[in-house]
Parts: structure tokens; sequence; C-alpha cells
């Protein structure tokens, strides 16, 4: 997310702690479950053009923030807004810290707040320069006693925290500030506010129930032919983007709609239930479940009753025809006479009544209760939600369908219909539990709705989690979906997982989009077209609400969006009449955006300038003094260019080369500092996405020097951080593209330290590991082959991207190394070769190497050594390091 948002690379690691882990510091998470009531604490940083922010907040799950965690929490902002007041030129370190400290310790007087415990600090620099692992060294430390000096334009991470280890728990709150004249200013951007207060993290909906196996277990039961997903190539043209696929349900079992798989199931599973079957173990479908329940029960059938705009209807009397049922369906005033003739047609009794839907869905309750009659609706009510569980269920089986179709080319965004949500609710339950654990790979959600009936949209504008009732008579051609009260099951799932937004939009534009349908070859009715149409009104040019309305959800020209035909044309004479209009103009019709639920709301239209009056209660005790300011960072001597997508390289690099960069040079400064620069990357390794880091790397090394020609001057090594990426881009281009941004700067390949670091141990027959794909291992195979090295084992770990690769872990890769060198004869291999920078390994390697009694080298500690040599650093001072292996103790001349 930082990313897509310009930033170059996150902080290493973003620091996310729940329930007792909080009072943790610096802890980076575990696969730990949010459970109601955890405290969730968060520190995220991230860097734009070598400028680093960080940001700590805290999170509550659950309904209320109780009252004692409200309390920690107005009292750490009001340490930060008195931090800040303080923080002016010529101010004292050890003064910011004791203001805040005595707020944080103190109700007033000597009262001291019973289990509250303060950070070690309340700050430290950050900005320019800063550590790109988060490495905290050479800063300045807003700390109790220090005596450092507060200057103007100084940039520093302010971080009030207290725990409370009583109660398991802690509350943060930090802001990255700029000290100025009058007390130091928030960088957040002017005319925003981050909100300061604890987030109240609503918990969602369980998802489980809609999971892959719920919909193989529906599509096995039925046992029908998948729907057809249609590509429609002139929409895509049309609108600007790559793909819009369609899951064509007008084709489902003759019923050209997708309810019938909700309705079918659920009756189902009322008539599994009865018999005291699971119906994962009918094996027979609805003929089995029919004959089964006959013998059982000869001569009795159940009556169900449902409420229904029609397609839902026609599926409940088919479904109760199918299992020997009987069906009786009320619809709402206006209702079209073939949606009527549809449930006669299919042996059910029908009646229109004088009502709106959600009053025809009471009358089909009170007739149930009346005449003893089963209630089968996917709308929720006291008490009310198995057989609405099971409705959805059912609905799981397309989408499913449509994933399995793509084969892999998963959609970047999906368009919902909401009515009650039921249908929304199970395809996007489905979705979250399909990417469970592959962040960034869920569609991005989207619903849309009747102007008229767009209840889930009024619930999202509610924006407390809560439903909200559309009232009056509902009127809308898009029948399907002309609903007041959500789903109690759907709902939740919306509210808590849509990323994309909520939407509403006019009749006209749903017209449009039966017109476009026809127009690819596909009947469509008011539900189905209205997906269509709401992408028409998305990508409408010439509409600045539009405009902004795809940018926030990243729909363009790289947009691959699946859509929903829910129904076919089941109002005939409509659809001939909608077929006879020209379309209306997307730009100018009516629709409207409620962002998702989980969006942080802006506070507050102007920058808070947070440096005049006087700290409260006292805690004004700032001594304006004057000390001589020596402090300073000298230049970097290295610049490493790493991809943002690489959490583990500039972590590695930093531990086999801090000792050595500690060397005294002149007496007073480091002998090498190491400055990192990120360049774009997606996440997986590919040939294609790493041969488009040439065009950007000049523009990176730029990074290095923002400001002063020394720093230029004292960079000597400029390190090119990708194994494979110079393998695809080619070692000589990567060496021209540095040297001419950074002329007589040594040059550092990934791949050209490997290659010298084998040649200096003697190594020419190898054993290979790699997190590699196929694709890129044949590329390491023709770089090895042309250096005149012979492999003789190979290891992949199949990672298709960074992502995978840094989760891997070093115990991990220990393990895989022993084994594929110990499955070979003693003495078949010279050394061990592990590629990618991304893969933790150095700090194993010294037991890899005893294990193994054969040297380990990783593409981290062969580009360390080809550092350590371009500074001319002996290997004597290197026999202490605790890991580097064998390699680390080869002297310059071997090099």
């Amino acid at each position: 997310g930082m990313m897509e948002l310009g930033c170059e690379y996150p902080a290493y690691p973003p620091f996310v702690a729940a329930g007792h882990n909080a009072c943790l510091g610096h802890y980076t998470g575990a696969q730990d479950v949010l459970q109601e009531g955890d405290t969730l604490f968060l520190e995220i940083g991230g860097c734009f053009g070598r400028y680093h922010a960080a940001m700590m907040r805290t999170c509550f799950v659950g309904k209320v923030v109780p009252p004692e965690l409200a309390e920690v929490a107005v009292e750490v902002a009001r340490a930060m807004e008195v931090a800040c007041r303080l923080m002016i030129p010529g101010a004292l370190c050890g003064d910011v810290d004791a203001a805040t400290r005595a707020i944080l310790t103190r109700r007033g007087g000597d009262d001291f707040r019973p289990g509250w415990q303060n950070s070690l600090r309340t700050g430290y620099s950050i900005g320019i320069g800063f550590y790109t692992d988060w490495g905290e060294a050479e800063l300045l430390v807003v700390e109790p006693g220090s005596s450092a000096i507060l200057q103007a334009g100084m940039v520093l991470h302010l971080i009030p925290w207290v725990q409370l280890p009583e109660r398991k728990q802690a509350v943060g709150l930090s802001d990255t500030v700029v000290v100025r004249e009058g007390g130091a200013v928030t960088m957040f951007p002017k005319g925003s506010r981050v909100p300061r207060e604890i987030a109240l993290l609503r918990p969602t909906a369980p998802t489980e129930p809609y999971s892959p196996a719920t919909a193989r277990l529906v599509r096995g039961f039925f046992g029908s032919e998948p729907t057809p997903l249609v590509a429609l190539p002139r929409c895509a043209s049309a609108l600007g983007l790559e793909g819009v696929l369609l899951k064509d349900e007008s084709k489902r079992l003759g019923l050209q709609a997708f309810k019938v798989f909700g309705a079918a199931f659920a009756m189902a599973c009322w008539v599994a239930q009865r018999l005291g079957v699971d119906i994962a173990e009918c094996r027979d479908g609805l003929d089995g479940l029919r004959q089964a329940y006959f013998e059982r029960f000869p001569e009795t059938p159940t009556t169900f009753v449902t409420c229904t705009d029609g397609n839902h209807g026609r599926a409940v009397a088919w479904a109760a025809k199918m299992l020997g049922q009987h069906a009786v369906v009320y619809m709402p005033k206006g209702s079209a006479a073939a949606r009527v003739a549809h449930v006669h047609a299919n042996g059910g009794e029908c009646t229109v009544t004088d009502l709106n839907y959600d009053q025809t869905v009471e009358l089909a309750f009170a007739k149930a209760k009346e005449h003893g009659w089963v209630v089968l609706q996917d709308t929720t009510a006291e008490g009310y939600t198995e057989i609405p569980q099971w409705i959805m269920q059912g609905y799981t089986a397309m989408v499913d369908e449509a994933l399995e179709q793509m084969e892999g080319a998963h959609p970047t965004h999906v368009l919902l219909q909401v009515g009650v949500g039921s249908m929304a609710g199970a395809v996007l339950g489905y979705l979250v539990e399909r990417f469970k654990g592959l962040p960034g790979q869920r569609p991005i959600a989207v619903t849309l709705e009747p102007e008229n009936a767009a209840c889930a949209f009024a619930s999202a504008r509610r924006r407390d989690g809560k439903m909200a009732t559309v009232e009056g008579d509902l009127e809308t051609m898009i029948a399907g979906l002309a609903c007041g009260v959500p789903s109690a099951l759907g709902w939740p799932i919306l509210a808590g997982h849509v990323d994309g937004g909520f939407c509403w939009l006019s009749d006209g534009l749903a017209a449009n989009g039966m017109r476009a349908l026809a127009r690819e070859g596909v009947e469509a009715g008011e539900c189905g077209g209205a997906a269509i149409g709401l992408l028409q009104r998305l990508m409408a040019p010439g509409c600045p609400r539009a405009k902004a309305v795809r940018e926030r959800l990243g729909l363009g020209e790289a947009s691959r969006v699946l859509v929903f035909n829910t129904e076919g044309a089941t109002d005939p004479v409509n659809y001939a009449a909608q077929m006879k209009l020209p379309d209306v103009s997307p730009a100018e019709t009516a629709f409207d955006f409620e962002p998702p639920l989980d969006d942080a709301p802006v506070l507050g239209a102007v920058q808070r300038e947070m440096g005049s009056g006087t700290a409260d209660d006292g805690a004004n005790t700032a001594v304006w003094r004057h000390f001589p300011h020596t402090m300073a960072i000298s230049p970097a001597r290295i610049g490493l260019l790493v991809l943002q997508t690489d959490f583990v390289m500039e972590a590695e690099m930093r531990s086999l080369l801090a000792p050595l960069l500690q060397l005294p040079s002149d007496g007073t400064l480091p002998r090498g500092i190491c400055v990192t620069a990120r360049m774009p990357m997606k996440d997986r390794i590919e040939a294609a996405t790493l041969s488009s880091i040439a065009g950007s790397v000049q523009g990176v090394v730029k990074q290095f020097f923002p400001f002063q020609a020394a720093e230029r001057r004292a960079m000597e090594v400029l390190v090119f951080g990708c194994t494979s990426a110079s393998l695809v881009i080619g070692e000589e281009r990567v060496e021209a593209l540095l040297a001419e941004e950074k002329p007589g700067a040594t040059i550092v390949q990934v791949t050209v330290a490997i290659r010298e670091a084998l040649g200096a141990l003697g190594a020419r027959r190898l054993a290979v590991l790699t997190p590699y794909t196929e694709a890129v291992n044949r590329q390491v195979d023709a770089f090895l082959a042309a250096a005149e090295m012979e492999v003789i084992a190979r290891g992949t770990l199949g990672c298709p991207g960074d992502y995978e690769a840094n989760r891997v872990s070093p115990q991990e890769v220990q393990c895989a190394g022993v084994a594929l060198v110990s499955s070979l004869p003693k003495g078949a291999v010279d050394a061990l070769l592990i590629c990618c920078t991304g893969l933790m390994a150095s700090s194993v390697i010294n037991r890899m190497e005893e294990k193994l009694d054969v040297p380990v080298i990783t593409s981290n500690t062969a580009t360390a050594w080809k550092v350590r040599h371009a500074l001319g650093i002996e290997a004597s001072h290197c026999l202490s390091l605790p890991h580097g292996g064998r390699l680390f103790q080869l002297g310059v001349e071997n090099a």
C-alpha cells in the first residue's frame, strides 16, 4: 500500500504487536489471530527520496474502547502536544523528555499513576540519511538527562508510549516532526491530521463458512457444468481496461439466474438435516435426497415460503419441484408478470402483494408462522440465520468456478451487486478465505446498488459498522436489488472486508450496461447490466468525481475486472423496451461512492502549529542554555542499491560489514558508512520485472547525493544488490549505468562478487541452492557455465517473489543446504552456493560449514567480501566475525 502511494520502501521491519506482545519493543509480528479485546500496536515507517518518516498508532479490537485505555490514550496525546511545544531551537533533549515523562507518570503532585510504565525515551532523530534498516546508530535521542541540543530544521520521531504490564497491553502514539522557532510541527501534509485516538477495529464477521472447501462441496453436490466465463473485449477497450470478464449466470441450470444454487442448496441442507445426515455425505444430489426423504416421510411434503422480486422465488419453486416439496412465493408490488409466470411454470404458488420488498418479507414470515411452513429466505431475522447461511454457501460456487476458469490470471477488481447483501457477502467471504495470507492478491471489491434502495451504501455512510434501513417504496427498474434492509449475515462481511468502496447508480446506467452486453452477445437483465453500467460511470472521461474514484480504486489500463451477470432477461418486456432506447451519458448520470469502513477519517482542515501556549500542569521545564554543537555524520562511502521488495539484504550487509565500518580512519570518523536506496520492483521474480529495473537505476543512484557535493566525492563503492537482475540485465550494462552516474566509484555486482569469491576459494564444482522459479534458475545455470563452473547438484525453494523468499527462515535455508550437499558423495563439491540477496542465510553459514566441511557462499556474503576488499580492509579484521565463513578469512591478495 505505501509503495503504491509513492513510498520507495517500508521500514525494516514494520512493528506489529497484539495483546501482551504490545509491551515488547520492536516486536515484528507473529501468526496470531486477533481476538476481541486485543490491543494492536503498530509502528510503520517508510522512505521517499531517502527521506524517512514513521508513525505509531494503537488499535483496539472490539465495539467500545475500555475507559482505562481511553484515559491512557488521552494522556499520551497530551504528552505529544507538550513535547512539540517545547521542541524549539536551543532546547535540551533531556528537558523535553522530562516534561513528557511528568505527564505520563503523575496525575498531579506526587500522585503516581499505578501500573503505567514509560518508554525509555521520548524520541530520536530521523529524516534524511536515516539508516534504512531502522538501525538507530549515531542518532540524537530525546531521553532522560540528555544534553543534546535541538536545532532548527531537525526532524525527529516523537514516541510517547505507555506500557500496561498488568493488563498486558500498551498504548503508543508517534509523529514525525520538524523543529521550528515556535515549536515542533508535524510533517503530515497541510490540510490533514491523522487521528491520534485509539482506532477501533470492530470484529469482522467470520468468513470460514464461505471457504473454497464449501464451494467445492456445493459444486460436487450439484455436479453440473460451470456457467461460462465470457471475455468482453469491446467493453474493455471502450473503457480503457486490460480486461473485463463476465461470469454468465443466466446459463445456470436453465433458470436464467445465479439464485438456484443458493435456494436449492439450502433446501437440500434442510432436507438432509431432517433426515439426520450430513449434506457432505449426500453423493446422489437432489434426486438421492428426494428418494431418501419420501422413503422416510411418504406423502408428507413440506411447504417452503419465500419473498422474491423474481429470481429467488423461481429458484425456490424449482428446488421444491426437484425435491418433491411445495413452494409458496410472495412478490412485492410492481413485480413483472413474466417473473410470476416463471414461478408457476416450476409448480409454485405465487401472489403479488401491495407491499414493498421488506414488507413482503415480513408477510412471508407471518404466513409461515400461521401455517407451519418453512421460510427459505436469504434475508435474516431474529433467530433465523441457518437457512440464509446455507443460501449464501450455495452462492460461493460461481466465484470458485470463475477463478478456476481464469487459470491463475486472477482479477484485480470485482464488482458485487447488493440487494440484501447475501450474494456479495458470500462472494467476498470466499475471496477473503481464498486469498488469506496472500497480501495484495485479493481483488479489490466494490459494491453497487440502485439509487433508491442502497441499504449497504447507507449503512457504510453511517461509518459505525451498523446497518441502516432505507425507507419508502424502493422504486427502481433494478428489481432484483430493491431491498431496504441488509442481511445480518452479509452486511458484517461487507463492512469488514469491502476494500474498494460502496456505490449506488441510476437505472439509466443499468440500462446502458444491458445494451453494452447485448452488443457483446450476452443477454443480461437489469441486475447484470448494472455492473457494466457502474464501470462505464467510473471510467467516464471528463468527470472529476469519477476520476477521483477510479484513481482511488486503481482502475486503469492494467485492471482486470470480474463482473457477474446475475440474471438474464427474466423480464422480457422490460428487456425489449430497454434495447430500443439510446444510451445515457455516463458522465452526466447520477452515482455516488462511499469509501470502505476501515478508512481513517481526516480530522481538521488546518495544520496544527503546536509551538504556542504553555505546557500543562507545570510541565514546562525546558531551560535555555547554549552549548557548542559538534555532532556530525560523515558522508557515506558505500551506496547500496536494493530492490524495494527485498527486506533481507540491507540487514545482512550491515551485519556483515558493521564491525568493519567502525574501524578508525582519521581518528574521528567511522571508516565507512553505508546508505541505501531502493529500486522499484514488483514482487514476482521474473525476467520482465527484473529487466524493467534498468530504467530506474540512475535515478535511484541520485538519491545517494541529495544535498552536498561532498557526498558524491566521498562515495567509493556502489553496490548493485540483486543477483537475478544482474543476470537478466547483463553485468556490462549495469556497470555502465552506475559508472555514468558516479565515475570513479568501484562498482560491486552480486554476480561478479560470487564469481570472484568462488575463484578465490578455488571452487569449481558446486552445489547450488536458490529460491527461484525454473525460468530464473536457467539464468543461474548459464551464468555459472560461462564462468566454467560445474553444477553437481541443484536445489530450489520455488519462491515466486521476494515476499516468499524473505519469509524463509535461516534454519530452513540451513536444512535445505545441508540436505542438498549431504545427498552427494563426500568430496563431490568444492562449495555450496546460496543465491539470492533476499534469503536470510549469513547467520547459519558457520554452522553449515562445520556440518558439511565445504565453504558456503551466499549472495550477501560474497557481496560484503567484495566491498571489504574495495575498501582495503584486511582479513585479519574479519577473524572475529560471528558469520561470513571461510570466505571472510581470505586476504585482499586473494580478491
